[in-house]
């Protein structure tokens, strides 16, 4: 795939490539492992997503980070010129706490920043 297929991907909302639920979230296994890998991390780490699209695993990062009591220097990049805050609906929201309380608000600049490499 070039990289305008998958802006074209990520700018329809979607957060995750291979969700494994009907959900647009990495589920199950895959999220299990993930929770369970960014909670064993110390109080302060440093967390980088290469080509994170619209941050799938950034998310997962930050709600085990808040699970844990931890906090946690998230940056996710991704060769896509794409903006997860603007295409993905209600904000981008993988966790499984209430929907009312998003996982990572857009204006979240403090726990999640992106950057651009275009």
């Amino acid at each position: 795939m070039t990289v305008e297929h998958w802006e074209a991907y990520y700018r329809g909302g979607a957060i995750a490539t291979c969700p494994m639920g009907p959900g647009t979230c990495y589920t199950l296994e895959l999220r299990e492992l993930w929770i369970a890998f960014f909670a064993s991390l110390a109080d302060g780490a440093r967390v980088l997503d290469l080509g994170t699209g619209n941050g799938a695993i950034v998310l997962l990062a930050k709600e085990a980070a808040a699970s844990t009591g931890r906090r946690f220097e998230i940056h996710g990049a991704d060769l896509a010129s794409i903006d997860p805050a603007r295409h993905v609906p209600d904000g981008a929201d993988c966790s499984q706490a209430s929907s009312s309380t998003p996982a990572c608000p857009a204006n979240d600049s403090d726990s999640m920043r992106r950057a651009s490499m275009r």
